[in-house]
């Protein structure tokens, strides 16, 4: 198989990643400066996997052109790359307000203790960002 087949799928699924990047950003709530402000978290986060976005299309389109045929190994590298690009950048903006968020960035532990249940390592995160910063033994 030739290239062209492969840049284009390659081309059309970045295509989307960024466009579903772009439609998670919301506008602020009210049109002043201060709610700009307060987006910055999320529009730092966006700016950020645009650029590596871009450096991963970049090298991409690069590395095709040196290739002259397709096979297999190639295909399955190919959706490697893709699959890893679309699974690192979805959750970006959830992990930006956490980390950026003074009330979701720190851990306090929970008002109670609690045996820990055996879906204990899945169930961590959302326990994290569950407890209230205020809470205190």
């Amino acid at each position: 198989m030739r290239t062209n087949r492969l840049e284009a799928f390659s081309d059309g699924v970045i295509a989307i990643i960024i466009t579903i990047m772009v439609l998670e950003l919301k506008p602020p709530r009210d049109p002043d400066i201060h709610s700009l402000v307060r987006m910055w978290p999320t529009f730092s986060a966006y700016v950020l996997s645009f650029i590596i976005i871009a450096i991963y299309w970049v090298n991409h389109h690069h590395l095709i052109h040196l290739v002259s045929r397709v096979d297999a190994a190639i295909l399955w590298a190919n959706m490697n790359l893709l699959f890893w690009l679309s699974v690192v950048h979805g959750p970006r903006f959830t992990w930006a307000k956490i980390i950026f968020t003074p009330s979701l960035s720190r851990f306090t532990p929970p008002s109670r203790p609690s045996a820990p249940s055996p879906s204990f390592s899945c169930a961590f995160p959302l326990r994290v960002i569950s407890m209230s910063p205020t809470s205190k033994n």
